[in-house]
């Protein structure tokens, strides 16, 4: 969190000083002003905190749960395939669980009044407390005389009430119903039977008495905390919390309190609740919450609850209290006359959106964030964007700018208690910078976003500020019963000008391990010994982290040096067992593994160099995790940002962290087309520059000379240090080499051509064919392997089919610019007239030039040619590496984005007793690249300090949160569910015993008590289904659904491919019941089912297994019908080879097919057949699976399959080639295994998808095709 404030104990004095200023309880002034929120707390599913709750959502965890194994009381209750009305089809949702404890000595609370009281009170005391405590006002230590509570609470069946209406009237109704049943039974014996049903429920003593009324829950609050201004609850269905909020902004604009705390509370979803939503099928029979899905089919709900602690912003300000969030405005709205009370209206959302506009002054283009109501019901999500796009408008230009998203994804519906997730997630938001992620599998195309500035906010992203105007969000939610509120938030005003701690490196809270830097030093032959000590230290350390620290403080001179990456106590004795082994064999070798175990048995003597990238190193998401995890990095991005904020129509964040979805085809290539320009392509790679030689300082890594590659060397000027030039004197050169660029650019004075990337051809081979190529220029020399040449694209042509016919591997860049070539001579010029002004200072480290390969000159008028030099001459990158090894270089650390002059170096430099690093990995992130840079450094010899940059800090919030979480863990458990009565067989028979009824047979016993409870629950679900039924078809049409139907989609896909072969193939979309399977399926698969169902396999997965098994049966049968075997589904049965691939067998008749493939992904089956004797793999994949396809092509492709392949890096080309190698793969019975890389793709049409798969000197040809919003492929071969 945000540490900027005073420390708690001097804003408690300067809090009581203030408050004492006027009599206890004394009005104050009336205030027109904006609100502070300065603390909160929460907990969620999953989430026993704040901290855990946003550590949840940046890592996308999906909170929903199939129920508590006591929450329903009856498991008949539960019938996913019945078509009753007030049948509950699904128990998943998000529960609290294990989270829900109350310590009730904390609070002096009786602990005989927590088990029959509503659980919500509790909660919500628990909540309340811990917000002031994050506040830095704790209860019992600050004067809370003006302090007061609002709360959002829906009352319906809970713990407390259901317990006190069977107390109080069900068992004297029991009574009288049995003396009718039983007029024979003496009235005491009644009394005996109703009085052990009493026993099983939760007494209520007279101090439990209170739980029962609702708004005793924030009396309850009051009266524990001391809170002495307005107290009360209200209930506004989903709005409520929004709602509350609003009233505790106005009791403290209208000087009725000081402190006001705020939220929303809902711990107890009910089965009640869930026979109510039910009926009316809101809710999602997949049992997943997806809203602006595709796959979206209802909601899903949750518990939780939140509050916040809201101070006038002035009076914040004064007492330099923390501020997560500054309300602007809440717009609030009904329905009025709609078509039924349950449907969204139109009309009222954009009369709450533009009555909080409007109260703020704020344009609504001003957002940077906004969390939808998004309840996954598809009408609602519908009317939400079309509501949102009439006050937002409509998309300007190709790029949408605007991330929406909704927690609820993650953790369900919380209705009352749904707007405090959503407050603190926007809240957390803008403290950290961070634009939030949200579940949403395939963007639902029907809701229209392509025409709005929005796009669903799927990936975690740095939340970069381009605008003078401090960051705001949005906050939508929307009652049923029509009640609409908008919330609008803006960043602090502190925060906007002080940083954030590290916040997308959260300190472990139980599930999300930080790896450690572990160092040893010694005598090679000692090491082995020091390793076997650290081995016997993490076997009992209780603290990780700090272990590690420890052992880079016992660090020594000794020449042997040895670090480990580790996570984990036993990620770190694994890795040590393998330093122990090679120590065992040769403690005189050097070892290095891919997965962090770095040692070397002497010291390399010698000087460090940074080098810097320039123009195309960049690439999209480039280093996004080290913006988000590190303030000084998203600060380099800001600024050149918003450099030119309305100047461009795309902005430079919305090209370097582009948005996930909602970017059509144009808009895409606009994007591409952007990212590689000269000038955005320039300044984010100058930014990112900038930010890691930051880091790297602030790691103690200290350069001896600088090497800038291209447009690097400006980079590598600036940090030199020998301009002194301020951050801000920076950005203004930016700005004005900019309009150069484009002044010269739009004169027309320099020719475009093409540049050409020549790499795998000997450099005597590429300077003959060169030669043999008059017009053209060799611009740069990046390694003995690889040159870039510019010219004419007729001639770059020439000389392309030139050399690849000789073997190289080339690639045409997307810049039409002569880069370093006389033609960009007025540009050179006017960025020389620039440079002229510019006073230098040469500093202790040297700056190598590109131009020259040798270090820059020292003089003014020198250094100032040679800079400008570097324009128009051949970028000399590797000579000046190999001049800067002669000069006696042994450290080599790229410091930008991506690796690329790595690989330039490590080519240059083959064999040498060289350490060549960069800081960032595309596949392993920026920050845990870092981890490994530090390694390989420390034992190269340089002596480095614990890297405790990379560690997550430590405030005094998420310490007092750490303590807090501790003690909640010993707390008691809260329980939740309804009470239900059940009676063992031994109580059975004594109650049958009181009645004078038979002995119940003994297979009947059990079920013969139980069923009196169906009956009893069923009769109160009854009284409540004539209402239900006379609403049921206002409801459907207003939620947008209608009872679930399990019809299947079936489409025959052998007419799409044709395959040189007998073959059948079917595409399945739909969720088939289990009843209606059975009939489809053999003895075998029966017993497969059953065991799904008693592992509790989610929803997804039986679809997945059912659908295919269905396609490949209906194959199956025609392939065999071909051959005279007509038969059923049933006695068609799929098992599975050792090696885990699919056949078909046939139980009666002892055959086998084994060619057969299946399937599965995103609610689609496949399955396909093939005639004896050939071999089938089909696999069918959707683009939106590929978060980074840059970097899911650079692991699933070889480095001869990345060069040779004609391929875009963007998610369709990635998916086709996953698709085609898993097709393939499945073809030989094997599948991928991880390896697709040993799948090389050898031949591969673009214009057709017709490709072929070599492995193991075998060799399979694929057909593929788009399939809906997918891609099917298609392999196939002759067996021998």
């Amino acid at each position: 969190m945000y540490s900027g404030a005073q420390p708690p104990e001097r804003r408690l004095a300067r809090w009581q000083t203030r408050a004492t200023g006027s009599a206890p309880g004394g009005r104050m002034t009336s205030y027109s002003g904006d609100i502070a929120i300065i603390g909160m707390a929460g907990v969620y599913p999953q989430a026993e905190d704040i901290d855990a709750y946003w550590a949840n959502i940046l890592a996308k965890r999906d909170a929903v749960t199939e129920a508590p194994p006591d929450w329903l009381g009856l498991s008949e209750l539960l019938d996913p395939d019945s078509d009753d009305l007030m049948s509950i089809y699904t128990n998943r949702g998000g529960f609290l669980g294990d989270l829900s404890r109350f310590n009730p000595a904390e609070f002096g609370t009786m602990p005989a009044s927590i088990d029959g009281a509503q659980p919500d009170q509790m909660m919500a005391l628990q909540i309340c407390a811990d917000a002031l405590n994050d506040a830095g006002y704790r209860a019992g230590e600050a004067d809370h005389t003006g302090t007061g509570v609002i709360l959002g609470h829906s009352v319906h069946a809970h713990r407390a009430n259901t317990n006190g209406v069977q107390q109080a009237w069900y068992h004297d109704q029991l009574r009288n119903f049995l003396a009718r049943l039983f007029p024979h039974v003496e009235r005491a014996r009644l009394h005996e039977v109703t009085d052990l049903l009493k026993s099983k429920l939760p007494p209520i003593p007279p101090e439990a008495v209170p739980g029962l009324v609702p708004n005793v829950m924030t009396g309850r609050v009051a009266n524990r905390l001391d809170l002495m201004g307005p107290n009360y609850i209200i209930d506004a269905a989903c709005s409520s919390a929004l709602i509350a909020l609003e009233l505790a902004a106005g009791e403290l604009r209208a000087g009725n309190a000081r402190l006001m705390l705020a939220g929303g509370v809902n711990t107890t979803t009910s089965p009640l609740v869930y026979s109510v939503f039910c009926s009316v099928d809101a809710l999602s029979r997949s049992g997943t919450i997806r809203p602006f899905s595709t796959d979206a089919n209802g909601t899903v709900l949750g518990e939780g609850a939140g509050a916040v602690v809201l101070k006038r912003l002035e009076d914040a300000l004064a007492d330099e209290d923390r501020i997560y969030a500054v309300i602007k405005a809440v717009g609030q709205s009904s329905d009025g006359k709609s078509s039924g009370l349950m449907a969204p209206r139109l009309e009222g959302e954009v009369l709450a959106m533009r009555r909080a506009y409007e109260i703020s002054g704020l344009d609504p283009a001003s957002i940077g964030l906004v969390e939808a109501h998004g309840t996954g019901i598809p009408l609602g999500d519908r009317t939400e964007v079309t509501a949102l796009r009439q006050i937002f408008g409509e998309r300007q230009g190709d790029v949408p700018t605007i991330p929406i998203g909704s927690v609820k994804s993650m953790i369900g519906h919380c209705i009352p208690a749904a707007g405090s997730a959503s407050i603190i997630k926007q809240a957390l938001a803008l403290t950290h910078r961070i634009i939030p992620p949200t579940l949403c599998d395939e963007i639902n195309g029907d809701l229209g976003f392509e025409g709005t500035p929005f796009y669903v906010s799927t990936e975690a992203r740095p939340w970069v500020r381009s605008s003078d105007a401090p960051r705001r969000a949005a906050v939508n939610a929307f009652g049923f019963g029509g009640i609409n509120a908008h919330l609008i938030l803006e960043e602090s005003p502190v925060g906007m000008h002080a940083d954030a701690t590290a916040a997308f490196l959260p300190r472990a809270v139980d599930a999300a391990p930080v790896e450690q830097v572990f160092v040893l030093t010694a005598e090679p032959a000692d090491m082995a010994e020091a390793v076997a000590t650290l081995q016997t230290q993490a076997e009992t350390a209780q603290d990780f982290a700090g272990l590690a620290r420890d052992s880079w403080a016992r660090a020594s001179d000794a020449p042997a040096r040895l670090a480990v990456i580790a996570a984990d106590p036993a990620e770190l004795a694994k890795k040590l067992a393998t330093a122990a082994k090679h120590f065992a064999k040769d403690p005189h070798a050097a070892l290095q593994t891919r997965n962090g175990v770095y040692y070397e048995p002497a010291r390399m003597e010698g000087k460090t160099a940074f080098l810097f990238p320039g123009e195309m190193a960049q690439y999209p998401g480039m280093m996004a995790d080290a913006v988000m995890a590190f303030p000084q990095v998203r600060r380099w991005f800001d600024l050149v940002a918003g450099l030119f904020e309305g100047k461009r129509d795309i902005r430079l964040q919305d090209v370097a962290f582009p948005p996930p979805t909602c970017v059509d085809e144009a808009g895409q290539a606009r994007l591409d087309a952007l990212l590689h320009s000269v000038d955005y392509g320039s300044e984010m790679v100058f930014a990112a520059d900038q930010a890691v030689f930051g880091l790297l300082t602030d790691l103690g890594i200290r350069p001896d000379a600088l090497l800038g590659h291209s447009t690097g060397e400006n980079a590598a000027i600036v940090a030199s240090g020998w301009f002194g030039m301020s951050r801000d004197q920076v950005g203004a050169m930016i700005a004005r080499m900019n309009e150069v660029f484009n002044a010269v650019n739009g004169s027309g004075e320099i020719p475009e051509g093409q540049l050409l990337t020549i790499a795998g051809l000997a450099r005597d081979e590429f300077t003959a064919a060169f030669e043999r190529h008059p017009g053209l220029h060799f611009t740069m020399d990046n390694c003995p392997n690889q040159a870039i040449v510019f010219g004419p694209a007729e001639a770059v042509a020439a000389l392309q089919a030139d050399v690849v016919a000789q073997g190289a591997v080339c690639t045409t860049l997307p810049i039409s610019w002569g880069y370093h070539t006389e033609y960009v001579t007025p540009m050179a010029e006017g960025f020389g007239a620039l440079f002229a002004d510019l006073k230098m200072q040469p500093g202790a480290v040297d700056i190598y030039s590109c131009a020259t390969a040798q270090p820059f000159p020292r003089r003014q008028k020198a250094f100032h040619d040679t800079a400008i030099a570097q324009y128009t001459s051949r970028v000399a990158f590797r000579e000046a590496i190999e001049n800067m090894y002669d000069a006696g270089f042994r450290r080599f650390v790229e410091c930008g984005p991506n690796a690329t002059l790595t690989a330039f170096v490590r080519d240059t430099l083959p064999g040498k007793p060289v350490v060549i690093v960069s800081a960032d990995n595309r596949r392993r992130g920026m920050v845990a690249q870092l981890r490994h840079l530090v390694a390989q450094l420390f034992t190269s010899g340089l002596d480095l300090d614990y890297p405790a940059l990379l560690d997550p800090r430590e405030t005094a919030d998420t310490l007092r949160r750490a303590e807090t979480r501790t003690k909640r863990r010993k707390a008691r458990f809260l329980p939740s569910n309804l009470p239900f009565p059940v009676l063992d067989e031994a109580e059975a028979e004594s109650v049958r015993a009181l009645l004078g009824a038979n002995a119940a047979p003994a297979a009947l016993a059990t079920p013969a008590v139980q069923h009196n409870g169906t009956a009893a629950v069923g009769q109160h679900l009854q009284m409540m289904q004539q209402f239900l039924g006379g609403q049921e078809r206002v409801a459907h049409d207003a939620l947008g659904t209608a009872p679930a139907r399990r019809q299947i989609e079936v489409l025959d896909l052998t007419p799409q491919f044709a395959l040189p072969m007998a073959y059948r193939a079917y595409l399945m979309r739909g969720t088939p019941s289990s009843s209606a399977m059975a009939r489809h399926l053999a003895d075998e698969e029966k017993a497969q089912a059953r065991d799904m169902a008693a592992k509790g396999e989610d929803a997804a997965a039986w679809q997945h297994w059912s659908l295919s098994r269905l396609a490949v049966k209906r194959a199956a049968r025609e392939i065999l019908a071909q051959a005279d075997m007509p038969l059923t589904d049933a006695q068609i049965c799929i098992a599975k080879t050792e090696a885990g691939a699919p056949i078909v067998t046939l139980p009666d008749a002892g055959l086998q097919l084994y060619g057969t493939s299946i399937a599965h992904s995103g609610g689609v089956g496949v399955g396909a057949v093939a005639a004896h004797p050939w071999r089938i793999g089909v696999d069918y994949e959707t683009p939106d699976r590929i978060r980074e396809p840059a970097n899911f092509l650079d692991a699933i492709l070889s480095d001869r399959e990345a060069a040779r392949l004609p391929i875009r890096p963007d998610a369709d080309s990635a998916v086709l080639l996953w698709s085609i190698k898993e097709a393939a793969a499945k073809t030989l019975g094997q599948g991928l295994q991880g390896r697709p890389q040993d799948f090389e793709i050898v031949e591969f049409d673009a214009s057709s998808a017709v490709a072929r798969v070599a492995n193991q000197g075998l060799t399979v040809d694929t057909r593929s095709g788009r399939v809906g919003p997918g891609i099917c492929s298609f392999g196939y071969l002759l067996s021998a």
